[in-house]
């Protein structure tokens, strides 16, 4: 049976003269140019076969070249983002900060008249509820708040401090219901006593006779009476007068001036001396029952 493949013994002649060819092909390859002619033509066929083989390894580069690239421009978007966004960011925060500045030269613009210490406080809450009127502020006893100092901000009296913590300090507000607060006509000099109704925008101003010189438009000022609160700070101004028939009183309303509800920082005020929360209430009663006998 015939075999594609039979086993030849090798022959030691053979290899010997192939050997010896190589070499002398070789010598005479590298003494003359002889097989010049050859090579170039060889070259020719043997260069496909030297693209093929390198082939893989330049694919590879090429590939691995690519995804390096796409993976740094794309660490390089993400980083330019961060960037932009943190820029964004810093800058709308040096907004903030330059309108909070504006808010803090007004708020210290307003005590200018003072010859006392003052205190920055930053408002943590709001609480205005039909029957309570309170500020939260970020200053208690450790920071030397005491009970009764008034508080201020850039455009008015807020009220003044009624429970003082160890970290945090309870503002009740002028509108609050039971807060009455002794106020100058600034235009007559006239002493009045403006108190809270619960309504968030308004005080009603006590015992103001029928024949009392008072207008709408008129400026209300603190008149620094019975000590509680330093003279001479805007509260508010006439907004409405209206005649009661049958009474020798006229009933006044006044917008206030300050905004309790826009506000982040206020100021306050050095007490002109210590007083309870019982204490100033008492007072008030004593300034309204003064002023009605008058």
């Amino acid at each position: 049976m015939n075999t594609l493949f039979t086993r030849t013994t090798p022959s030691p002649s053979l290899a010997i003269t192939l050997i010896l060819t190589c070499a002398l092909v070789l010598w005479i390859d590298s003494a003359s140019d002889y097989f010049r002619g050859v090579r170039q033509v060889a070259s020719a066929w043997i260069e496909p076969v030297i693209v093929a083989a390198h082939l893989p390894g330049r694919l590879s580069a090429v590939v691995l070249d690519a995804a390096r690239t796409f993976s740094d421009k794309g660490q390089r978007v993400a980083t330019l983002e961060a960037e932009n966004f943190e820029l964004r960011a810093l800058g709308s925060r040096m907004a903030g900060l330059a309108a909070e500045n504006a808010r803090l030269r007004a708020l210290l613009g307003s005590t200018s008249q003072l010859e006392s210490d003052t205190l920055i406080a930053e408002v943590i809450s709001l609480e205005q509820r039909l029957d309570r009127h309170r500020l939260i502020l970020d200053k208690g006893e450790r920071d030397g708040v005491r009970v009764g100092q008034a508080v201020i901000d850039s455009t008015g009296l807020l009220g003044q401090v009624t429970q003082v913590m160890p970290g945090l300090s309870k503002v009740t507000l002028v509108t609050d219901p039971s807060h009455a607060v002794p106020l100058l006509n600034e235009r007559t000099g006239q002493q009045v006593i403006a108190e809270g109704t619960g309504d968030r925008h308004q005080l009603s101003v006590r015992f103001i006779s029928v024949s009392a010189d008072i207008r709408v438009g008129d400026s209300l000022l603190t008149s620094g009476l019975g000590r509680r609160f330093p003279r001479g700070y805007p509260v508010g101004e006439v907004a409405n007068i209206e005649m009661i028939p049958g009474e020798s009183f006229q009933s006044v309303d006044m917008s206030i001036s300050s905004k309790p509800h826009a506000i982040d920082h206020v100021l306050l005020l050095s007490a002109l001396e210590p007083v309870l929360q019982d204490d100033a209430v008492m007072e008030a009663e004593e300034i309204i029952e003064a002023v009605g006998s008058s």
